[in-house]
């Protein structure tokens, strides 16, 4: 390490003793003033947006007009997934400069994944300030050809369910026990009959047991 004789001045440091020399300010220095964006590859969808720039306008938009910005910007984004979109909606909070607004993304009222559409809205802009999309994007076209009905309804899939469905007796951890170490009990699990795997479910439209031995 270099050594500075007695008297002699220290090197220059161009400023940056003046500056915040950490981590987060370096990300906010880079950061400022810029659109960061996220784009799947193999479609050219834009999966996210987050917007650093400062949002100074003199709208004083009410939420009814917010959602109608950002349905319109996911029209744009990817059009055709209006009819799959559900808002879960949550009232309107006039304190806010931003409304924010999450989407399920639904089929026949069900929800096709447990991920969220996000986005936010400037009320004084109308400018979309932040986005943020499942990866892979939904394509509306994908979701057009999901069965829209069930070939099985909920009486004959249990059946099928009670038909395959075997008591495997086994011991388990007793997570619910307070006790250290952790004591052990004696249960029953439900498993697929034949096989052993566990049953996670019917095929709604094949008839055909969904286990943990099938991908």
């Amino acid at each position: 390490m270099q050594q500075l004789a007695a008297g002699e001045d220290s090197p220059p440091t161009d400023g940056l003793a003046e500056r915040e020399l950490t981590i987060g300010a370096l990300l906010r220095e880079r950061s400022e003033e810029t659109i960061k964006l996220k784009i799947e590859p193999a479609t050219g969808r834009l999966l996210s947006l987050v917007r650093f720039e400062a949002c100074t306008g003199t709208l004083r938009l009410s939420r009814a007009e917010c959602l109608q910005r950002a349905l319109d910007f996911l029209a744009a984004v990817n059009s055709g997934m209006e009819p799959y979109l559900q808002l879960r909606d949550k009232p309107e909070n006039p304190e806010s400069d931003t409304e924010a607004f999450h989407f399920r993304v639904v089929k026949q009222e069900l929800a096709v994944a447990t991920d969220l559409i996000w986005i936010g809205v400037d009320r004084s802009t109308g400018m979309i300030v932040h986005f943020m999309s499942p990866s892979p994007a939904f394509r509306p076209e994908e979701l057009a050809v999901l069965p829209a009905h069930p070939a099985l309804d909920a009486y004959q899939a249990r059946l099928h369910y009670l038909e395959n469905l075997d008591l495997q007796l086994e011991w388990k951890p007793d997570y619910a026990s307070a006790e250290k170490p952790m004591p052990y009990k004696l249960m029953y699990t439900l498993v697929q009959s034949g096989s052993g795997h566990q049953i996670h479910g019917i095929d709604a439209v094949s008839g055909g047991i969904i286990s943990a031995g099938r991908p």
